[in-house]
């Protein structure tokens, strides 16, 4: 007795394989946006900087710098200091540190946010941070 041959149209397997990756997508959208109504947005378990060693003297240098820098881009720094908490790479404490050593500088804002070049280098005193704390 010979088994039957399925016949598989590849293309429509495809097409529909690409629409469940849409849709799948979408949910997950629309569950990002129903926890943040709801205040329930995911946190990163562990945090690329989690504190900062106000003791050492090169770490908070670098953190006025960053302070600084973020000012100089931005005259409400907590979008993007929330933001950088929900990719992981600072922590709470690390964002209201931040706060506070902006809250004291008179800098030019142009207020425009955040280029990606801008989020790299603020991924870059992040890790000159981690450096100097080792």
């Amino acid at each position: 007795m010979e088994k039957p041959r399925i016949e598989l149209d590849r293309s429509s397997l495809h097409q529909r394989l690409l629409n469940i990756e849409r849709e799948i997508l979408l949910l997950k959208h629309r569950i990002s946006k129903i926890e943040k109504l709801i205040g329930m947005e995911r946190t990163p378990q562990s945090y690329l900087l989690e504190r900062i060693d106000t003791t050492n003297p090169r770490a908070v240098e670098l953190l006025f710098s960053w302070a600084e820098f973020l000012r100089s881009k931005n005259r409400d720094l907590e979008p993007v200091l929330d933001y950088y908490i929900s990719i992981g790479w600072i922590s709470k404490e690390v964002a209201e540190l931040l706060k506070r050593y902006a809250e004291g500088m008179d800098v030019p804002t142009e207020d425009e946010g955040m280029r990606p070049e801008d989020h790299i280098r603020s991924l870059d005193f992040i890790n000159k941070i981690r450096e100097v704390m080792k």
